[in-house]
């Protein structure tokens, strides 16, 4: 995914690519996902229903014509409340891509995460 004009997490799925290839896996790496009209970062967000809220239809697919009828894993690097997961394996789900997993650096334990 990227955001706010950096592609953070590209080494990590290059890795990620490379080792699936390395079983014989055909995959690509392609920043599929985009967040558009946040204004906070997720960290500056208090609860898990504010996370929610602020991410909530604000993932857009960047190539909808190039991830139909594809598989694809979501790569992100934390896990909070799930909401950017969920939200991103909705939209590419919403263009025909098939989501079969995703991979996430660390997750945080919040006392308020539904």
């Amino acid at each position: 995914m990227t955001r706010r004009g950096r592609w953070h997490m590209r080494a990590v799925a290059e890795r990620t690519a490379a080792i699936l290839r390395g079983h014989g896996i055909a995959v690509e790496v392609r920043p599929w996902c985009r967040t558009v009209n946040v204004a906070a970062k997720s960290v500056e967000t208090m609860s898990s229903a504010q996370r929610n809220a602020r991410i909530r239809g604000n993932i857009v697919v960047t190539d909808p014509a190039a991830c139909h009828n594809r598989t694809a894993i979501v790569v992100d690097d934390i896990i909070t409340t799930g909401a950017t997961m969920r939200q991103c394996v909705g939209a590419l789900t919403d263009q025909g891509a098939r989501v079969v997993g995703a991979l996430a650096l660390a997750s945080v334990q919040r006392d308020d995460a539904a």
